[in-house]
């Protein structure tokens, strides 16, 4: 599990040529699907396409990189239009007020932590007073384009 201050920024390498594709710039969430399923690249070239590397193509996440088999595996959004369609979503989670089913202003979500998979494991919830706590994804109704709605216990 890695939380996603941990992945943005890191490079992004290619293990057929050894060569850096660009860095981490964002998670792109899928909210049907609870999980990031892609990362936004930058790159040196970004006045020519946004590019994303999609979850399942990720070798692995270490501490210092992201791995990938072959750069082709980073994809621009023409060849990639599902991560468009999540990209003008613009769900991004980190930012956004969460609100209990019960109308309750909980505080507003600072973290994500994701499995290998890029699924959801939770969120960090942080609360007007600064308190920190982490709400399990299973608590966690819906992932909206501005709000959370959690499960009120």
């Amino acid at each position: 599990m890695k939380k996603s201050s941990d992945i943005i920024g890191l490079p992004i390498i290619s293990i057929a040529d050894g060569s850096q594709k660009g860095s981490a710039k964002m998670l792109i969430i899928d909210p049907g699907k609870r999980a990031a399923t892609a990362i936004a690249v930058q790159d040196s070239k970004w006045y020519v396409e946004t590019k994303v590397l999609p979850f399942a193509d990720i070798v692995g996440i270490g501490e210092n990189a992201i791995t990938i088999v072959s750069s082709s595996h980073v994809l621009t959004l023409s060849h990639a239009p599902d991560m468009e369609k999540l990209l003008a979503e613009e769900v991004k989670v980190i930012g956004t007020k969460a609100v209990s089913n019960k109308g309750r202003l909980l505080g507003n979500i600072t973290e994500i932590t994701i499995g290998a998979d890029g699924a959801i494991v939770s969120c960090e919830l942080t609360e007007q007073g600064g308190t920190k706590t982490d709400i399990p994804a299973d608590d966690i109704i819906t992932f909206g384009k501005d709000i959370i709605i959690v499960k009120e216990q």
